[in-house]
């Protein structure tokens, strides 16, 4: 390589940039401003240190990975939640509202469908919607056999084995409900699918009609009614949304 001749007498060594023919001493050096970073089958590491161009950031691919963790974790706790608050509404004998809401089963559906609506993945939706609703299950059985409800299990296991054979219907329709309205959540979220929203404002407004058809229909009316104008405006809500996001969406042809 031809030494710079203005730099022969103080003995410096400095590669004339004419002379430069190779990218891999470019990208290797600081000494030009303009080094080539392209990506490359022989583009060398940036001495610096830094990422390939093809990756990712590290940032970025932690901060995927631990929005993933998060909404599970959130579904543990929120089901565990909801199921030991449901359950403790139920145990208010002094309040008829808060019996009557804690026997709605919408409730149960809303939720899984909630957490279905921020996956874009259908297995993923699928699974942290049995996550939420066997959190669920979970929290209302502890809350059942826990000592604010008077039970001190001990050593036995009687208890829970008899709850547990005594909700067998109540297990099974949350092993299906719970990926199922999942899944439409994420429907919903993908492809603003009008089954999705169908089924779940349906569920939230035929509920009382169905426990009517069945007789067990209980007092006060008033929770029954607010249910229906609740399902009732998720419908318009959902049509609305589903409306302008067809609108929006790019016309193909």
């Amino acid at each position: 390589m031809e030494v710079c001749p203005r730099c022969r007498p103080s003995g410096h060594f400095i590669p004339v940039s004419s002379l430069i023919k190779s990218d891999t001493w470019r990208s290797r050096s600081g000494l030009l401003p303009n080094a080539t970073t392209e990506v490359g089958p022989d583009t060398p590491k940036p001495w610096w240190g830094g990422s390939s161009p093809r990756s990712p950031p590290r940032s970025r691919r932690l901060g995927h990975l631990y929005s993933d963790e998060v909404i599970f974790v959130a579904a543990v706790v929120i089901g565990l939640a909801f199921g030991g608050g449901d359950q403790c509404l139920g145990s208010l004998a002094w309040s008829p509202w808060a019996w009557a809401v804690s026997g709605l089963s919408a409730p149960w559906l809303l939720l899984p469908f909630g957490f279905g609506c921020t996956q874009t993945l259908p297995r993923r939706a699928a699974l942290v919607g049995s996550v939420a609703t066997a959190s669920a299950l979970v929290g209302y059985f502890a809350m059942t056999l826990s000592p604010i409800e008077g039970v001190h299990l001990g050593h036995s296991l009687g208890p829970i084995l008899g709850l547990l054979r005594s909700n067998v219907r109540v297990i099974l329709g949350g092993a299906i409900t719970g990926p199922l309205y999942g899944y439409l959540g994420q429907r919903w979220h993908v492809r603003r699918a009008w089954l999705s929203a169908a089924l779940v404002a349906g569920a939230v407004c035929l509920e009382p009609l169905a426990e009517k058809l069945a007789g067990r229909l209980p007092s006060p009316s008033v929770v029954w009614q607010v249910e229906i104008a609740v399902g009732l405006a998720l419908a318009v809500l959902l049509a609305v949304e589903g409306v302008v996001r067809r609108r929006t969406l790019p016309r193909s042809g």
